[in-house]
């Protein structure tokens, strides 16, 4: 049987700007259904669930997610839904699942519904008008019902229709969108077991990008949708609405075209003739006009960084994404530009801004090579650039710290290699601690003025930070740039062992060797697990630590050089010719 999933979208707002709707409080139910008893399993409903759960949370939602619920559970969780709703919060509906249309009405069906004729449906199954008359009763101010199920009609006596009916857009509302993920009739991609419909995909995808209206994030999911299936699965949309909404408010509102009208027209136009001032009275005058308006974070975000301007004579050492760092007079606020590169002081390692952004964390279940450690999946919201070292730190900079009497005097052996620019290795947990606390007292006191020591101090990456780094925003589970074990077995022991830092291609952030040279010590202590994560990017840390280290070193296979993995296996006190750190540090 071919299974078909459709979304739907539909927008109820009462009278007033959907754009003021976007301000107030944001509940949302999630149900995802696949484990059905008496009917035929769905692989990634629950997947599709959580991975649209994960988004609206990450976005300040307050979220609600139901899995496999039985007919009781859903009615349960729709009343309570409405009682939240008539607090007078924007409202969200989302289920994944099976749904039946039948004589113009569509059913969401319960795991535990038996349904053979359409007479069942009244008794086993949960119309969909429960739910918008749940929300119309609530009297509140906008809502989003999405409804993403198969398409086939499962019934054993069909009336002859086939997925759900469409949802009018007329009447009873101020404003209503509608999108499907596929045309009707069209087949939608289910996606591959273990992961999320295409659909779905696409649209988590979109909502991640700041500054879309409702309608922008639907013509990102249709384009994706059309390219990933070749133009085969072609998502529909209908719509009748009298403002705008924004799923996550933010930057890309100035670069859309201004025209006159409204205050939100008014509000782009004067923006975008200050964003790029460098006089602060201009944000500041923003911010006195419009406080809580779209750009007031970024705002404040600029005023912070004129205020840390410096004055002739006191500058930075800077490059941009230039092979060695290059003296030019920068500012301080020129360090959160992603791809600067920059060196404290001439011993210092190089270091690269890495721009703020969320990902999601881990594995999922059906990736080849998983561990279970590697789970649950969870999205981290780094909320600040922050810089990281450009290479794994090196012998030569390590001996540097050792000859002005720092790292415990201790100095590796290089097993006949070499040392320079080779990554140091040998090194516990302790002593790169004691790197990072001379680098500090070398570049940075709590009561510095001067620009090479401002900003917080030197520390190691945490576990996030290395993922998020080591991702760079790229597709797929495995690092596909190293090439330098392809001779490691005709070749002697010391052959290929170590090869001088930045002997392949960086990644798309500017970083270099973070697979296949030495695997890095990180600062979090090993959990069994991701259950209870920090989702902010903070390291985990007890007492009585086992560190975590990531990444692949030179005797590693391929499947080490997955962005997931992860181990906790080699106490803080011990050393590997296979193991060294690279340096992360906050920007100021």
């Amino acid at each position: 049987m071919g299974w078909i999933k459709v979304l739907v979208l539909a927008v109820l707002a009462t009278a007033g700007s959907l754009a003021e709707a976007a301000e107030e409080r944001r509940v949302a139910l999630i149900v995802g259904n696949d484990a059905y008893r008496a009917m035929k399993p769905l692989d990634n409903a629950v997947n599709d669930a959580r991975a649209i759960e994960r988004e609206l949370k990450a976005l300040g939602w307050e979220t609600t997610l139901k899995t496999n619920a039985g007919r009781r559970d859903l009615h349960a969780a729709i009343d309570a839904f409405g009682g939240k709703l008539s607090s007078g919060a924007v409202g969200l509906f989302y289920y994944a699942g099976h749904g039946i249309e039948a004589r113009g009405q569509n059913f969401l069906v319960p795991v535990d519904a038996t349904v053979e004729t359409e007479s069942d449906l009244r008794s086993d199954a949960v119309e969909a008008a429960e739910v918008i008359a749940t929300m119309k009763a609530a009297d509140n101010p906008m809502n989003i019902v999405i409804l993403d199920a198969c398409r086939d009609n499962p019934l054993k006596a069909r009336s002859g229709s086939r997925g759900l009916a469409v949802i009018p857009v007329a009447g009873g509302s101020a404003g209503m969108f509608v999108a499907y993920a596929a045309a009707p009739g069209e087949k939608a991609d289910d996606g591959a077991k273990g992961g999320n419909g295409v659909f779905t995909a696409e649209l988590v995808k979109a909502l991640q990008v700041p500054g879309l209206t409702i309608e922008q994030v639907f013509k990102r999911s249709v384009a994706g949708v059309k390219d990933r299936t070749g133009g085969r699965q072609v998502p529909w949309t209908q719509a009748s609405l009298s403002g705008d909404f924004y799923f996550r408010p933010g930057a890309a509102k100035a670069e859309v075209p201004v025209t006159s009208g409204g205050g939100g027209d008014k509000e782009a136009l004067f923006w975008s003739t200050i964003k790029d001032s460098k006089d602060g009275a201009d944000f500041d005058a923003y911010l006195k006009r419009y406080p809580n308006g779209d750009f007031a974070d970024l705002a404040r975000n600029r005023l912070e960084g004129l205020k840390g301007r410096r004055t002739p004579g006191n500058e930075l050492t800077v490059s941009v994404a230039a092979a060695t760092p290059a003296p030019a007079a920068k500012v301080l606020s020129d360090l959160r530009s992603p791809g600067t590169v920059f060196r404290d002081c001439a011993e210092c390692p190089e270091m690269v801004v890495v721009p703020a952004g969320s990902f999601v964390m881990g594995s999922p279940m059906s990736e080849p090579g998983r561990d279970e450690n590697e789970g649950p999946q969870h999205r981290v919201t780094l909320s600040r650039p922050f810089a990281v070292g450009r290479f794994p730190v090196t012998f030569e900079e390590w001996d540097a710290c050792v000859a002005s009497g720092g790292c415990n005097g201790n100095r590796p052996d290089d097993q006949g290699l070499g040392r320079g620019r080779r990554a140091v290795n040998l090194v516990t947990w302790h002593e790169a601690q004691s790197y990072v606390r001379w680098l500090n007292s070398k570049t940075y006191s709590q009561n510095s003025t001067s620009v090479e020591n401002a900003g917080a101090p030197y520390r190691l990456l945490t576990e996030a930070e290395w993922e998020y780094a080591a991702r760079a925003g790229t597709v797929g589970h495995l690092y596909t740039g190293r090439t330098d074990t392809a001779d490691r077995e005709k070749n002697s022991p010391h052959a290929n062992r170590l090869k001088p830092v930045g002997s392949f291609a960086p990644n798309p952030f500017g970083l270099f060797d973070m697979f296949g040279n030495v695997s890095q010590w990180v600062q979090d202590c090993y959990k069994d697990g991701y259950d209870d994560a920090p989702v902010d990017g903070r390291a985990v840390e007890e007492n009585k630590c086992t560190p975590v280290y990531r990444g692949s070193a030179w005797l590693s296979g391929r499947t080490l050089d997955r962005f997931a993995t992860r181990r906790g296996n080699i106490d803080a006190g011990a050393a590997s010719d296979m193991l060294g750190f690279r340096l992360a540090r906050t920007l100021p």
